[in-house]
């Protein structure tokens, strides 16, 4: 036990230091309820901080701040902080499960021991800061606290612990752990998929096109799932307007096909890049790892499509094959039939199965469905979203059209869009592109694509806390969903927690094995933010190479370059990237990404010294 007592140090002089306990309370997404329901959210807020008071009384505390929705508490004792801890993240679960209350508000919970002093009635220092770095840390409903706390209470109570290892946010590392709860739920682990001893520019390089040999192979092989890769549709010889049908069909088999158990479906970024079908499988089968591909080519005889597709095993061998016809007009009626025949030719046609495909069968007005596939396909974003509004127009509970929408719309967040809008106006716009994610996971709750887009709005606005707890829920429903794991990887750079972004790197080249000009952008900056440079500069010029115009990938590589001393190199290219527009008012662009603060500080710095040095 450590020997604190509050009212004695309340008359301590300011300047000195002491041990104390600190709590820190905060409620999880209190802007979003706030916007959905002020009234209730402020009961709910008070509420809880009412819960506090009257318990703190018997657990020799003090409440010592007010935030918002944040509380800060100090103890005499960590035992009765702990306990205080979980009485309320208990009442907060059972208030939520009750039927009386209009709105679910979850709370996180962070505990440390550590050193403060007083200010006023205030307390400051090292202590307070973990404290609220481990709020930040622990799920909602849940508790997180440091070494130093859980060192003074696992062997003086009945609670259970679970070690996160050590973490670092925000400049801060140290050892955290969990509390279990009864409604505790476990954080996923991280599969050791790559054990890199060194790493230099070639060979990252190397890696990347030689991914999925030994140990990863092993792990794919161990894996009971089907691995599968949907090559491009092959539209050469459709005409113009009707190659967004049959793209819109392989779009569609590769979302009802991910959401078979048994299955796991490559990312569409990977396979896209084999548009010549068996011509490649060779090469698929190398990079790729799949079981099977699957390849299939449409061709246009008047109103009629054919379809023609091959599904191909690791031996070369046709394992199924079928044709189909259609009018253009009814081309959505033998996308059923095609699902059901492939997972046949899987030997998958079990009784779930097929009730999973039946489950994920569209039963949207036709128009309204065209225009959704029209948007989807269309490289315009105006474009795409004037047709998503069409589509909403004639059929209000269209979640994917909904999704699609907030999507697009976040992209003008940031950026060329974003520096034409004023404050009110984009205020007003960027409550138009949360409402509809909002209503599209309202309508599709089930749909880990409903989560995504929400997540990514929410991400796009720079409300990372919202994000992630969207970005979970959608990994909760489908955790190999490609871009699922690709907006988590963004959220937790955002949030600087870089080692974990590694992490989910890992997972996401499961599934994404040659993976995206983004993906390897945001794999880059956490290597330059844990000062890996040869590492960052690797993947960021394969992101470059992708696509040139990624000015994120050309903005890691250029500080890649300046961290390495390699200046020419690095000052060539910031010449590049000054004749873009976002390169044009580069300050203003990093001021509207949703990295962290101190990583845009570095850029900044970075870019400073590579003009004055002009």
């Amino acid at each position: 036990m450590i020997g604190l007592q509050i009212e004695e140090n309340l008359l301590q002089n300011e300047s000195e230091y002491f041990s104390a306990v600190i709590m820190v309370i905060d409620a999880v997404s209190y802007s979003k309820h706030m916007e959905v329901n002020p009234g209730a959210t402020l009961h709910a807020i008070q509420s809880a901080e009412k819960f506090v008071e009257d318990a703190i009384t018997n657990n020799g505390g003090k409440v010592f701040n007010k935030a918002g929705d944040s509380l800060l508490l100090i103890f005499e004792d960590p035992v009765a902080a702990l306990k205080l801890a979980t009485e309320f993240q208990s009442h907060i679960v059972t208030a939520n499960s009750s039927d009386q209350h209009k709105i679910c508000l979850e709370f996180r919970v962070g505990i440390n021991i550590g050193e403060v002093t007083r200010s006023g009635k205030d307390y400051l220092g090292d202590g307070v800061n973990i404290a609220a770095r481990l709020e930040t840390l622990s799920q909602p409903n849940g508790i997180c606290v440091s070494k130093s706390f859980y060192d003074q209470t696992s062997s003086h109570s009945d609670f259970e612990f679970e070690s996160l290892g050590t973490q670092k946010i925000k400049e801060n590392k140290f050892k955290a752990y969990d509390v279990i709860t009864p409604w505790y739920q476990k954080r996923g682990k991280r599969k050791e998929i790559f054990a890199f001893a060194s790493v230099v520019a070639v060979a990252v390089v190397l890696i990347l096109a030689s991914l999925f040999s030994g140990e990863l192979t092993k792990l794919i092989r161990d894996d009971d799932k089907i691995r599968l890769a949907i090559l491009p549709f092959d539209i050469s010889e459709l005409p113009s307007n009707q190659k967004y049908l049959a793209s819109s069909m392989q779009d569609d088999l590769i979302v009802d096909m991910a959401r078979i158990d048994k299955l796991l479906v490559l990312a569409t970024n990977s396979t896209e890049q084999f548009k010549n079908g068996i011509q490649e499988q060779e090469k698929i089968f190398k990079l790729l790892s799949p079981n099977y591909i699957l390849v299939t080519k449409a061709r246009s005889s008047g109103e009629e499509i054919k379809i023609t597709s091959q599904l191909i095993d690791e031996n070369g061998s046709i394992a199924w094959a079928e044709n189909y016809d259609s009018n253009i007009t009814k081309i959505d009626t033998i996308q059923k039939k095609f699902e059901i025949d492939l997972v046949g030719g899987l030997g998958l046609d079990s009784d779930t199965t097929l009730a999973t495909l039946d489950n994920s069968s569209v039963t949207i007005n036709p128009i309204a469905y065209d225009l959704f596939k029209r948007g989807r396909a269309s490289r315009d974003r105006e474009k795409s979203r004037n047709l998503y509004r069409e589509a909403i127009a004639i059929e209000p509970n269209f979640a994917a059209a909904h999704s699609s929408l907030a999507i697009n719309m976040s992209y003008g967040f940031v950026g060329k869009e974003r520096n034409a809008m004023g404050s009110i106006e984009f205020d007003t716009f960027k409550m138009e592109a949360l409402n509809h994610a909002r209503y599209g996971v309202q309508i599709a709750p089930g749909d880990p694509l409903s989560h995504y887009g929400l997540a990514f709005v929410h991400y796009q606005a720079t409300e990372l806390d919202e994000a992630l707890m969207s970005a979970s829920k959608a990994l909760d429903i489908d955790e190999n969903n490609p871009l699922c794991l690709m907006i988590m990887s963004a959220i937790k750079f955002g949030l600087g927690q870089y080692e974990e972004v590694l992490e989910v790197a890992d997972r996401l080249r499961l599934v994404d094995p040659l993976n995206s000009s983004n993906g390897l952008t945001i794999e880059a900056s956490a290597h330059f933010a844990l000062t890996n440079y040869q590492t960052a500069l690797a993947l960021s010029a394969e992101a470059n190479d992708r696509n040139p115009n990624y000015v994120r990938a050309h903005i890691i590589m250029i500080a890649s370059n300046w961290a390495l001393e390699n200046t020419d190199d690095a000052a060539w290219q910031y010449e590049e990237l000054t004749l873009t527009d976002a390169g044009a008012n580069l300050e203003q662009f990093l001021r509207t990404l949703p990295w962290p603060k101190e990583f845009k500080t570095k850029l900044a710095e970075i870019f400073y010294d590579i003009n004055a040095s002009s």
